[in-house]
């Protein structure tokens, strides 16, 4: 698709005006004849022919006093097209305002101008000619301001009574006249077209996606959602609405309902900017576009899909280059810092960390891994192809192709005649990898690092025993495991502070002499003007993690090889001394760093 470029009818109109002016000045010879004696003849001397014996008579005419241009009919007519000039620039112009197709109105302006210039110059009555000129002036004028006026709102319309008493008071704002570009108006968001593999192909999606009416809808929906610092966005079109949802610090808000008229051009922009195929409305695309805001850029995934009532449509920001984070960044609290570090630096043994799916997992480990001492020891990953994790310094990535376990496990045990000190290996979930690991551990003195998805600690033992593990060699290896729980941090420009009742301070294990207030969102608050800017209104204002350690004694590796249910393995672990998630997440609420709601909606999860 290309992009029509309106054309400027001011520079038209000049065009026909120089035209018109050198063909009523371009007789030099008789502009100049005009002048001189009118009582002197002028003699035409005949042509000699050689060899003439006959000499043809001589010819006279008397001059004139002149009157072929009149310099009054000359300036009206200048002044006619001037008007017209006027008007064919303001329609030029006003067509982007008012949605109105350029390329139709400028040949509707200009074409019959240039028609009947050409006729007033064969035209003998002069007053027939003015006639057809104003009227070739002021009619497309009239009928476009008649249409344009009906499709525009009441305060943009233009030549009624209401904007003729605007104009002659001086408080009229043509806003018609505005040079920018419909698609520069809205917020000061950039959209970025990269969905193709050409560049080339990338900036035609875009200029045609400017020129869609949902091209400053898309970017006041991600504005919004930037803004508000979300992660995902979901729009579910059905027959009469379209409902925007916007995924928080791991919650989902409802951001509103639009209206098919503004948001299906929003869609095609989206698709456009994509290199996907915007008319197609059922089945699966998949592609990327990106945003530019405040001097950064941001990538997003997008995706569609045909659903039993129309069509939904996801969006996610993709965190690219993300940097490690210190252990201490993730505010975990130093006793537990003192404790991986711990794990950390020893030879050999299996510890796992664990979490929920977007629990935050892969920055977890990067930490981990950041804070391990692998300028001394040799660290190697092995990880699926596409699912890499965050890269670290000095420790070797090493990929490969999940086609099928045998191709996994013969890339392992290549792997491991390199000799390295310690493997990381994400995504444990086949029982013969981890039966090779624990060879290591036992066998080869190596420490093993690795991760699965489970809700808590002691989740994670049963887990790795349900992929049909020998239980022996895995109570011998692992060591311990970390679990975490993300959870959303109170906002500290508007989040509350309370008293709660004695008996509940007592109920959660605090010693009521040391904490005797508690933090919150703000309540029952519904004036706009009290909405905090920092946070939305959500009360939360970015997320912190809840971390759960247990760690691995004898009595624990004795109950792992007799069959254990997840009641027994909870027991043990609190009675080994290891905090729940529920003990860790109440000292954050003591400390004001999360209500207790907060906790409560983390730990149904």
């Amino acid at each position: 698709m290309s992009r029509s470029v309106p054309t400027r009818s001011i520079d038209c109109g000049l065009i026909v005006l120089l035209m018109m002016m050198w063909l009523l000045l371009g007789a030099p010879k008789a502009w100049s004849q005009n002048r001189g004696n009118p009582e002197q003849p002028a003699v035409v001397a005949a042509a000699q022919q050689d060899n003439a014996t006959e000499q043809i008579p001589q010819q006279t005419f008397v001059r004139t006093n002149g009157g072929f241009i009149s310099c009054i009919k000359l300036l009206t007519l200048i002044a006619t097209v001037l008007v017209w000039v006027f008007v064919a620039d303001w329609i030029n112009r006003d067509c982007k305002f008012a949605k109105m197709p350029h390329q139709v109105w400028n040949i509707v302006v200009v074409f019959p101008m240039l028609v009947v210039m050409l006729l007033v110059l064969v035209i003998p009555i002069f007053a027939v000619g003015l006639v057809l000129v104003l009227c070739t002036a002021m009619i497309p004028g009239v009928v476009y301001t008649v249409q344009r006026n009906t499709k525009v709102h009441t305060n943009d319309q233009v030549l009624t009574s209401r904007h003729i008493a605007a104009v002659l008071s001086g408080n009229n704002k043509d806003r018609s006249h505005n040079t920018e570009s419909v698609a520069d108006h809205g917020p000061p968001l950039g959209l970025i077209a990269m969905g193709a593999e050409q560049d080339l192909m990338n900036k035609s999606n875009l200029l045609v996606a400017r020129q869609s009416p949902g091209f400053v809808v898309a970017r006041e929906v991600l504005y919004d959602a930037i803004k508000r610092h979300a992660d995902k966005i979901i729009l579910d079109y059905t027959p009469e609405i379209v409902s925007v949802r916007m995924e928080i610090d791991g919650v989902w808000h409802d951001a509103g309902n639009r209206d098919r008229e503004t948001a299906d051009p929003m869609l095609v922009v989206l698709k456009q900017i994509s290199n996907l195929d915007t008319d197609d409305r059922r089945t699966q695309q998949k592609g990327n576009f990106g945003t530019a805001y405040r001097s950064k850029k941001q990538t997003w995934n997008f995706g569609s899909q045909g659903t039993k009532k129309g069509e939904r449509a996801v969006l996610q920001v993709r965190k690219e280059n993300a940097k490690p984070k210190s252990l201490e960044e993730l505010d975990m609290r130093p006793k537990l810092v003192e404790k991986l570090q711990e794990l950390l630096k020893q030879q050999q043994g299996l510890l796992l960390f664990s979490a929920l799916p977007g629990g935050g997992l892969s920055t977890t480990l990067a930490a981990a891994l950041f804070a391990a001492d692998r300028f001394t020891r040799h660290f190697v990953t092995f990880e699926e192809e596409s699912h890499g994790e965050i890269e670290i310094d000095n420790v070797d990535v090493n990929t490969f192709r999940n086609t099928n376990a045998s191709s996994a496990l013969e890339t392992l045990i290549r792997l491991f005649r390199t000799e390295p000190d310690a493997v990381v290996v994400p995504n444990l979930n086949n029982h013969e990898i981890v039966e090779v690991l624990c060879e290591q551990v036992l066998k080869e003195g190596k420490l093993i690092i690795g991760t699965l998805r489970a809700k808590e600690a002691a989740e994670v033992l049963l887990r790795v025993l349900s992929l049909k593990t020998p239980a022996e060699p895995f109570a011998k290896s692992i060591q311990a495991i970390v679990n975490q729980r993300l959870i959303r941090k109170l906002c500290n420009a508007c989040k509350e502070v309370y008293n709660p009742p004695t008996d509940l301070v007592e109920k959660l294990g605090l010693p009521t002499s040391r904490v005797d207030t508690f933090y919150r969102e703000p309540q029952n608050r519904t004036d706009e003007e009290e909405i905090c800017d920092k946070c939305g209104g959500t009360g939360y204002r970015g997320r912190t993690a809840i971390f759960e350690f247990l760690i691995v004694d004898s009595r624990m590796r004795k109950v792992l090889t007799e069959q254990p249910n997840l009641q027994q393995l909870r027991q043990i672990a609190q009675q080994g001394g290891n905090r729940t998630l529920q003990e860790e997440g109440i000292v954050l609420v003591a400390r004001g760093i999360t209500s207790l709601s907060e906790l409560q909606r983390v730990l149904k999860q």
